[in-house]
């Protein structure tokens, strides 16, 4: 009896957590060390880091076929914007939403884009 208990705490405590957000909208956002001297050609550069990812509600899905991509800081006018996440509807063949991310580089930070895998 005691053993179903725990494993019952357990699995409630991790329902909990698994329901505080989205599953779709958890990614690893760590900023990486200096990766690159330089940019890539076009990249969008910042002059300062990156603020820490906003926490989205991403709500009910407009359908089984949307899937959550979510926001991301962009930097516009030398100051950092929150561009909202969406529900979107992958190109066919694909499943996954990888978000981009910010990369460090020698004279600050640059955009690398989300992709759909």
């Amino acid at each position: 009896m005691r053993r179903w208990t725990v494993v019952m705490g357990v699995a409630v405590a991790a329902a909990a957590l698994v329901g505080a957000r989205p599953l779709a909208a958890q990614t690893d956002t760590a900023q990486p060390a200096v990766v690159a001297d330089e940019a890539p050609a076009g990249a969008e550069i910042a002059t300062s880091e990156p603020p820490a990812p906003m926490q989205e509600r991403a709500g009910r899905a407009p359908s089984r076929a949307h899937v959550w991509v979510g926001g991301y800081w962009r930097w516009r006018a030398r100051r950092w914007a929150w561009m909202r996440g969406r529900w979107a509807v992958p190109p066919r063949g694909m499943h996954a939403w990888i978000p981009g991310h910010w990369a460090r580089f020698r004279r600050g930070w640059y955009w690398v884009g989300g992709h759909w895998r």
